[in-house]
């Protein structure tokens, strides 16, 4: 007999890679359940995010209706098989990939785990997302690590995010093992948090890294750490800046911080479609 098998999409925003499935008709979910029911969706994700014996990416999701004329629902999981509220980066992805990569006269709306997301296809180079607004802004943390006091602010943009300045931004080990040292603290357990790095580059610019939760490591970009490190500078500038342009590892992206809802701005292309057999 025939295996059709199911197919797949790996999409890139600033080089945060994803892997999306859609599961909207009655026809997908039925081969979707043919091919994986027997597999959960945590270890699926965790197979096919894996770089070595997957097709390897950031974070995996499966779209789904919510009914009549709502919103389109995802199911995100990190590349551990975590459950992820949301992601910026890969809401912007989402536009291109639920859009089929043309622009759109309207915005439309994603439900996630955090609340909806507005997002707006203007071209594949900029996809705007109306973010979660802002949930929490905890300034002037402190946090002792090996001895030595380091200051952090904490922002839920959708997700956690420890946010901490530095004066040389690279990502070196001396970043990373930080990193995890922030992200096992007791602090943040039992579900952890990420941890941002941001260097003022100038007047309204910021270089940015994040090391995320469910990944462990650097990736590319993060759009919630992107909003979550834009907000803190624009806090301690004196004039309040609310337009930021940020240099991520995977390129740049824009956060604009006037309104209630932070707005992300980027571009989102696609990889490549696959299928997948079990």
């Amino acid at each position: 007999m025939k295996r059709l098998g199911f197919t797949f999409t790996k999409m890139q925003g600033t080089g945060n890679s994803f892997v999306f499935g859609d599961l909207r008709s009655p026809k997908n979910k039925a081969l979707f359940k043919k091919e994986f029911g027997k597999l959960s969706r945590k270890k699926l994700a965790r197979m096919v995010c894996n770089m070595s014996t997957g097709i390897g990416a950031d974070g995996f999701a499966l779209f789904e209706n919510t009914g009549p004329g709502a919103a389109v629902r995802w199911d995100f999981y990190n590349s551990d098989g975590s459950k992820a509220e949301m992601c910026g980066n890969a809401a912007r992805c989402a536009g291109i990939y639920l859009s089929k990569g043309k622009a759109l006269k309207k915005p439309f709306q994603l439900r996630t785990r955090a609340g909806l997301l507005e997002i707006k296809v203007n071209s594949i180079d900029k996809v705007q997302v109306e973010m979660t607004p802002i949930r929490y802004f905890e300034r002037n943390q402190s946090i002792t690590i090996n001895g030595k006091k380091i200051a952090y602010a904490f922002v839920n943009s959708g997700v956690p995010h420890v946010v901490i300045q530095v004066k040389n931004l690279e990502l070196s080990d001396k970043y990373r093992v930080l990193a995890k040292l922030i992200q096992a603290h007791h602090r943040f357990m039992p579900k952890s948090t990420n941890v941002t790095f941001y260097e003022k580059t100038g007047p309204r610019n910021i270089a940015t890294a994040s090391f995320e939760r469910g990944v462990f490591d650097f990736t590319k970009a993060c759009g919630t750490g992107a909003v979550a490190a834009a907000a803190v500078f624009s806090d301690k500038s004196s004039a309040q800046i609310k337009k930021i342009k940020l240099r991520v590892p995977g390129g740049v992206l824009n956060v604009d911080l006037a309104g209630v809802k932070p707005i992300l701005t980027g571009p989102a292309k696609h990889i490549a479609d696959f299928k997948i057999y079990l």
